[in-house]
């Protein structure tokens, strides 16, 4: 009884755990997608971000919303929920992380700070 509540409870973690936004998917796709092992969508990615850029906007912030599902879905590169979740966590603070410098550069680059 107390193992069927435990994967109960563990189910309801995932569930909601998957329905989450994924900053990183969003901030920095091109690396998300790579580590991630979704190789045909970085490619496509890649392609309509040299041929026509609002595209992989509109790519991006479809990861931005899916992406921990799908992720998840790719399991062969998860051996546990812990696993995929600390390594979302990782890839998060990283994509904030740039992000941030990526502003702090552009207030520079235009001599506002």
């Amino acid at each position: 009884m107390e193992l069927s509540i435990m994967l109960e409870e563990d189910q309801i973690a995932l569930n909601k755990e998957l329905k989450k936004f994924n900053i990183a998917a969003l901030l920095i796709t091109p690396l998300w997608l790579l580590r991630n092992g979704f190789l045909i969508s970085l490619l496509i990615y890649l392609i309509f971000l040299v041929v026509f850029a609002p595209i992989s906007i509109i790519i991006s912030f479809i990861f931005f919303f899916k992406g921990n599902r799908w992720s998840w879905g790719n399991g062969e590169r998860w051996n546990s929920f812990s696993e995929f979740c600390e390594n979302q966590m990782v890839w998060r603070q990283i994509a904030i992380i740039l992000f941030v410098v990526q502003i702090v550069a552009l207030l520079l680059h235009f001599k506002v700070i």
